[in-house]
């Protein structure tokens, strides 16, 4: 306890798992209080969070996406490959910049990364890493499928569907 009866650490709720800490609860010390814009900080880290989120969601299911609308599936094997990277160990610039913002706001940041801090044993237990990971890249594996199938499809001549006449040829351009 300080000369003035509080205690020398002050709660602030933060989302943490900190042994020690109670009910979600952190107890932050006064030397990392928050920056005078932290509420601005703060709300970054959010935004930054759910983008990282959507991020996740166009990784798994944007190759369903890519079945209507073609120009999808670049963007999509290029989310695909930073996942491949990031599993392979490469650093998130998503997850730095999250970090980087609630250690400026205040917060702790994230002590493990994005994925064990907000899906691990939240999502999904932490014995089940693995299976959602395959999880994952068996719905990118089957949206790519499809889509090879899907467009694949449609780009060989089939037969005529009774009750509709066949495509006329293309027209040539006029000479002149």
């Amino acid at each position: 306890m300080s000369s003035q009866g509080q205690s020398p650490l002050r709660r602030r709720h933060v989302p943490c798992d900190v042994a020690g800490s109670a009910r979600g609860v952190a107890l932050v010390e006064p030397s990392r209080r928050s920056h005078p814009d932290g509420v601005a900080y703060r709300t970054l880290a959010d935004t930054v969070m759910l983008a990282h989120f959507g991020f996740l969601v166009f990784v798994a299911l944007g190759g369903f996406l890519a079945w209507r609308f073609r120009w999808v599936v670049v963007p999509h094997a290029a989310a695909v490959g930073w996942a491949v990277l990031s599993l392979a160990g490469a650093d998130c610039p998503l997850t730095a910049l999250e970090d980087g913002l609630r250690r400026s706001g205040g917060e702790r940041g994230l002590p493990g990364g994005f994925i064990s801090h907000y899906l691990t044993g939240v999502v999904y237990p932490a014995a089940y890493l693995r299976p959602a990971q395959l999880l994952v890249a068996g719905l990118i594996a089957v949206s790519w499928l499809g889509l090879a199938l899907r467009h694949g499809a449609s780009r060989q001549p089939g037969p005529v569907t009774p009750g509709r006449p066949p495509p006329a040829p293309p027209r040539s351009a006029p000479r002149g």
